[in-house]
């Protein structure tokens, strides 16, 4: 285990631990966002009581779920060493249990960085899983453990990769891409004319991955997403590509309902941000491709293509020290989540239009 710590986050996540609050999801069903949100406040710099904010929602996350595998099928030192035999349980969200020991396991056998690497790219291809909550959480989880490593933080790391495994679900593509990054056609001209899926076959009244289930109808999807050019470097790729979705998402958001859809598609990208430091260079391509698809497919299912590559106006601005305290004061976790990712990406490249996006998205969502 790591070295302990405890800061006001591991008090708040070892709080969750204790209360059976640190599961996949809330009672409604919907993902827990819980120990994402305490994450990006923390690296935020948020003026807010992250034990207070744990404290008030924990009784809406869930048990965590009974599995169908043996508790101990993966606890064993080689358990996850063995990528294939554990791959094979991939995508069962009632194992997350038994994914979470696993990673435990391993990370105290094995290493947390030595296992980490080896498991990103065989989770890349489950990137959209539960809307790409899973992935999302072991982002925030790693970069919450590289910043200051401890127990709290080190279960969390755990609970994150084993709901990014146990979510796994690779995207429904009409037919299956055989390049992942290394195609020769620039991010813009991709985006131009995607294909979505028809209105007839949308199913847009019911979850997220409902909707991406018919992605297979966006005829053509697959190979179009199969020419993208990814260059180096990636993280300067990353950024290029969320300016896209950021003028996606001002130019589609009306709604709190869509702000909550089309921010994933925005905080996806950001998940592999926090991950990159720890996945291997040969591998950090494939990432961000399953990364730039998964945010294609929610505007092949739920809205327009063309708002990705259409002129918008820049719209209002708010400063990163005001949009901070509006997300704190708001309290909802995609509005933390959609404005920490905004603000990173804005502080990479100095681009105002994550700020106007995230204002965007504060007034739509609402904030004080």
């Amino acid at each position: 285990m790591a070295q302990p710590a405890f800061g006001p986050l591991d008090a708040a996540l070892d709080f969750l631990t204790r209360h059976n609050a640190s599961g996949p999801s809330l009672k409604s069903g919907l993902s827990n966002h819980v120990p994402m949100a305490l994450e990006a406040l923390e690296s935020m710099g948020a003026d807010i009581d992250l034990m207070a904010f744990a404290a008030a929602q924990a009784n809406d996350i869930a048990a965590l779920p009974q599995g169908t595998a043996e508790p101990e099928a993966l606890a064993s030192p080689a358990g996850l060493a063995d990528i294939d035999t554990a791959a094979a349980m991939l995508g069962t969200l009632r194992d997350f249990s038994v994914w979470q020991l696993g990673f435990a396991t391993a990370f105290d056998h094995n290493g947390v960085e030595a296992t980490v690497k080896a498991w990103i790219p065989r989770l890349a291809p489950g990137f959209f899983g539960a809307a790409n909550h899973g992935v999302i959480r072991a982002g925030h989880a790693l970069r919450s453990w590289r910043r200051s490593p401890s127990d709290a933080r080190q279960t969390e790391l755990a609970a994150g990769f084993a709901y990014w495994a146990s979510a796994w679900q690779p995207l429904a593509l009409d037919t299956q891409a055989s390049s992942f990054g290394t195609g020769t056609e620039p991010l813009t001209a991709v985006l131009q004319g995607l294909p979505e899926v028809p209105a007839a076959k949308r199913k847009t009244d019911g979850s997220l991955v409902a909707a991406v289930a018919q992605l297979s109808e966006a005829q053509g999807l697959g190979d179009r997403l199969g020419t993208l050019a990814l260059p180096d470097p990636i993280e300067v790729t990353a950024a290029d590509a969320t300016r896209a979705f950021a003028n996606g998402f001002r130019a589609t958001v009306v709604t709190p309902l869509d702000a909550i859809i089309f921010t994933h598609a925005i905080t996806g990208i950001a998940a592999v941000l926090n991950l990159l430091p720890l996945t291997a260079t040969a591998d950090q391509r494939p990432l961000l491709w399953h990364a730039i698809a998964a945010s294609c497919a929610l505007y092949c299912a739920y809205g327009r293509t063309g708002a990705l590559t259409s002129e918008h106006e820049l719209g209002p601005v708010v400063d990163s020290e005001e949009l901070v305290r509006r997300a704190a004061s708001n309290g909802d976790a995609h509005a933390i989540k959609l404005t920490e990712a905004c603000l990173e990406f804005y502080r990479r490249t100095d681009d105002p239009v994550f700020l106007a996006t995230t204002t965007r998205g504060m007034t739509v969502l609402g904030s004080n």
